[in-house]
C-alpha cells in the first residue's frame, strides 16, 4: 500500500461501494485518503463508511442511482465538497441480467446498459471538473474478462464491453487535463453479489476453477491491488489501460491446453 503522504489529499470517490469489490475498495483507500461511499442502497454506504471511521479514517456514505443524471451529479458534487476534491473516482456500481439473448427483454437490456454503462458515463462527466483540479486526476472503471471474452449473458458483455472503449476514448480526450484513464477486468470474483450464491454449490465452483489456469478465484483484495496500483504514483504514465485481474482465462483457450482441468490446490 502507498504511503499517506505518496497520496493526494482529496477524496477517492467510489460508486457500487456499499458491498463486493466497491467495499473491499473504500476500506482499503480509506487508509490513506478520504473516502466517499456512494450506493443505491444508502444504507449500505453509510454502514461501509461508518465502519472505516471507526477505525480511524475519514468516509462518507451517500445515496447514488447511478442510471440518473441528477442523483450523479449532485452525490458527486457532494463528495468533491466533503473531501475538498477528488483526486479518483472509480465507477464500479454494476447489475447483471443473467439471460441470453432470446430470453433478455427490451427492458432488461436497457437497464443493464443505463447502470453499467450509461452511469459510468454519468459519473465521469460529472467528476471531470473536480478531477481536472488534482495533481494527478485518476479515472477508473471496474469492467469484466466478459467484455473480452463473451460469457452467454449478452446485456452484461456488451455493458461491460462498452466501459472497455469508454477507457479508450476517454483516455486520450483527458489527457490534456492531466487526467489518466484506465480499468480493471476482474474474472470470477469471490465475496461479491454476483459469485456469492452460484459459487456455494461445489459443482459450479470445481467448474469454475478448472477454467482458470492460475487454479483459483480472485478475491476482491486481488481486484483492490490492481485499482491501487492504477490510482497510484507509480503507474502516473499508464492510461487507457485495462488491467486483467482473470488468472489467465482471456490468455489462452485452457481446457484446450488442460483437457483434463485444474484443481485448486497448488503443488
Amino acid at each position: 500500500m502507498m504511503s499517506a503522504e505518496s497520496r493526494s489529499p482529496h477524496a477517492v470517490l467510489i460508486t457500487g461501494a456499499g458491498h463486493g469489490i466497491g467495499e473491499a475498495a473504500a476500506r482499503h483507500f480509506a487508509a490513506s485518503q478520504p473516502v466517499a461511499c456512494l450506493d443505491i442502497d444508502c444504507e449500505s454506504a453509510r454502514r461501509v463508511a461508518e465502519g472505516i471511521t471507526e477505525g480511524g479514517g475519514r468516509a462518507i456514505g451517500l445515496q447514488c442511482d447511478v442510471s440518473e443524471e441528477s442523483s450523479v451529479a449532485q452525490a458527486v458534487a457532494q463528495a468533491a465538497e466533503w473531501g475538498s476534491g477528488l483526486s479518483a473516482v472509480i465507477s464500479n456500481a454494476g447489475i447483471v441480467i443473467r439471460k441470453g439473448l432470446l430470453d433478455t427483454t427490451v427492458e432488461e437490456w436497457d437497464r443493464s446498459l443505463a447502470v453499467n454503462l450509461r452511469g459510468a458515463f454519468l459519473l465521469s462527466r460529472a467528476a471531470v471538473p473536480f478531477l481536472a483540479k488534482s495533481p494527478d486526476g485518476v479515472l477508473l472503471f471496474v469492467t469484466s474478462v466478459v467484455a473480452h471474452i463473451g460469457f452467454g449473458f449478452p446485456a452484461y458483455t456488451a455493458s461491460k464491453g462498452g466501459l472497455v472503449a469508454l477507457v479508450r476514448e476517454l483516455a486520450g480526450e483527458l489527457a490534456h487535463l492531466g487526467i489518466r484513464v484506465n480499468g480493471v477486468s476482474p474474472g470470477t470474483v469471490s465475496g461479491t453479489g454476483i459469485t456469492a450464491e452460484s459459487l456455494r454449490d461445489p459443482e459450479v465452483l470445481n467448474r469454475t476453477v478448472s477454467s482458470i489456469p492460475l487454479g483459483r478465484v480472485a478475491t476482491v483484495h486481488d481486484v483492490v491491488a490492481a485499482l491501487s496500483f492504477l490510482a497510484s504514483p507509480p503507474a502516473s504514465m499508464i492510461t487507457g489501460h485495462i488491467l486483467m485481474v482473470d488468472g489467465g482465462i482471456s490468455a489462452s483457450v485452457y481446457s484446450m491446453q488442460n483437457p483434463g482441468g485444474r484443481s485448486s490446490s497448488r503443488p
